[in-house]
């Protein structure tokens, strides 16, 4: 049953009753409707000539259509204002989680912030981040990521820009090697322009002092699609808890033609290392011990000169 306020519409009123009924008996019992209406207008005699079965036929049919058209609609409008409920909901929700969580550094502390980014041509970016936490005195049900576009993008909330992002536990076997595990359900969001923050809704709380750790991945199209035009980039982050070690590694495809790419500070932080791999692939290599907090860092590429 559908809850109404005392304010509400005459045709929040009307729709409320046939959503509330075709959700209850389906889209059948207009169908059964129907046939009953025919029925009793044969039991009458109205139907028994062809001339009476010429005009009632079409009519009986515009009727269910229209009787099917009705219910849809109210079924489409009623999941339509459900979902605008949700969302707002959901929009507190994440702002409680992002207000509590910038605002207390001593939440939970991350270990390892391990990056490896590709980027390929036209700007294409899939971004893995290789979290681990451990928890403070609390526990955590939940934790948010931020991911910044292009600095020079001042259109990207088109949906054909937009990132999908996905989240995974994992752990660390005895191989050493990176195992994932259970997916972590993942909401995301613009913020401002070219930035999105995703949530990560942890499948159980995460318990004080516990390691947690997880794998979050970011599909960005064209994330990039400025410097490869020749415009310089900067990379950077900024950390608002204590972080004991940033790896990041950037992988630019053959085709980005990144081979003659320079480097330099931004805002006074290291200047990372340049690679070329087989295949013509260009990786920028940094690791930042102890990174700093509260403060952007970083560096600024161009590959103006590859073109």
């Amino acid at each position: 049953m559908t809850w109404r306020s005392k304010s509400s519409s005459f045709f929040d009123v009307v729709t409320d009753a046939i959503y509330n009924y075709s959700a209850e008996h389906g889209i059948k019992w207009i169908l059964t409707t129907t046939l009953g209406f025919s029925g009793t207008l044969v039991a009458l005699g109205l139907l028994w000539n062809t001339t009476a079965l010429r005009y009632i036929g079409p009519i009986v049919l515009i009727v269910v259509q229209f009787l099917i058209i009705i219910a849809l609609l109210a079924d489409r409008y009623k999941r339509g204002q459900r979902s605008i409920e949700r969302s707002r909901v959901l929009n507190n929700y994440t702002e409680q989680i992002t207000t509590g969580q910038q605002d207390n550094a001593d939440l939970f502390e991350i270990i390892e912030w391990d990056e490896d980014v590709a980027v390929a041509k036209q700007g294409d970016t899939v971004m893995e981040r290789w979290i681990t936490v451990k928890n403070g005195n609390s526990e955590l049900s939940a934790m948010w990521n931020k991911c910044n576009k292009s600095t020079h993008d001042q259109k990207s909330k088109t949906n054909s820009l937009a990132p999908t992002v996905r989240a995974y536990e994992f752990e660390i076997g005895e191989d050493g090697e990176r195992k994932l595990g259970p997916r972590i359900i993942v909401t995301n969001k613009w913020v401002e322009t070219g930035a999105q923050i995703a949530f990560l809704h942890f499948n159980s709380p995460v318990s004080p002092d516990q390691i947690l750790r997880f794998k979050i991945e970011w599909r960005w199209p064209k994330y990039y699609n400025h410097l490869l035009d020749g415009q310089a980039e900067p990379v950077y982050w900024i950390f608002r808890r204590p972080v004991s070690s940033l790896k990041s590694r950037l992988h630019f495809d053959k085709e980005c033609n990144a081979s003659s790419a320079r480097l330099s500070k931004y805002r006074h932080s290291s200047i990372p290392k340049i690679n070329q791999r087989p295949a013509g692939i260009v990786s920028v290599e940094y690791d930042v011990p102890n990174p700093p907090q509260g403060q952007k860092f970083g560096y600024t590429i161009d590959i103006s000169e590859a073109k």
